[in-house]
């Protein structure tokens, strides 16, 4: 609730229904801001698209293209390689032997396992860097109820030979999975990929939700309040997953009024 002693204007609580979710700590204006948050984690959607590994733009021939230098994934230009975004991994798979080389299968698989990979170094960092006072709890994400399909055989292959013991399987999954749920389509216009952001994900669905969202070209996420929330109220967003997270409960009739 006071990051850097700034209030802001919600609060987190938790119930065993729906576990975590956010209420209004004070009445929130129409049009008033509820939060910014800058994303965990940004990379490319698992739909083994072919992308830049830095800006995520579509990258028409990885072949003939630009690639890495040092890890052989697709990049846009040369403009991308130096950049931040990507240096991570990129300076773990070298540092580890590994190339993408030019097997569109391999690149394919490690595009998926993309952004997985960025979240859980991006947790490993941060465990690292901060030690007592990393909260375990900011990544109680859900992971589904089951529904998820299991990871691609080539998909955990290629991961094992970059990280062996390293990285525990369960530990890929559970983020895997985690994404797949809670992770943010960046949207039309802005590039295929998705992001993490760890506060807006606490927020619940509703058919009519009291906020709106946009996302920035930086990936930042900004949350505006539709309507009065008064103090208590729970804040909510609408999820635009056609499946209703794997559930399809799109296909039944809501009994909210205007929905």
């Amino acid at each position: 609730h006071r990051p850097n002693q700034t209030c802001r204007p919600f609060i987190v609580k938790r119930n065993p229904v729906v576990g975590r979710y956010l209420v209004a700590a004070r009445d929130i204006l129409p049009l008033e801001t509820v939060l910014c948050e800058e994303p965990l984690c940004v990379g490319p959607s698992r739909e083994r698209q072919s992308v830049c590994v830095e800006c995520l733009q579509p990258v028409q021939d990885v072949e003939t293209g630009t690639r890495c230098a040092g890890c052989r994934l697709p990049l846009c230009s040369a403009q991308c390689a130096d950049r931040e975004r990507h240096k991570v991994e990129c300076q773990e798979f070298r540092r580890r032997g590994w190339t993408a080389g030019d097997d569109p299968d391999r690149i394919g698989a490690l595009m998926e396992a993309l952004t997985t990979i960025r979240m859980v170094l991006k947790k490993k960092s941060m465990r690292k860097l901060q030690e007592e006072e990393f909260i375990e709890d900011l990544f109680d994400l859900s992971q589904g109820n089951g529904d998820i399909a299991d990871i691609d055989d080539k998909v955990m292959s290629e991961v094992w030979d970059i990280f062996g013991n390293d990285l525990e399987p369960a530990e890929f999954r559970a983020c895997y999975n985690q994404l797949f749920i809670n992770g943010k389509s960046l949207g039309e216009g802005i590039s295929p990929g998705s992001a993490l952001y760890l506060v807006f994900s606490i927020m619940n669905h509703s058919c009519v939700a009291n906020t709106s969202v946009v996302i920035t070209k930086d990936a930042e996420i900004q949350v505006k309040a539709q309507q009065l929330i008064k103090q208590g109220e729970e804040i909510t967003t609408r999820c635009l997953d056609p499946t209703e997270l794997a559930t399809y409960n799109s296909g039944l009739a809501c009994t909210v009024p205007g929905c």
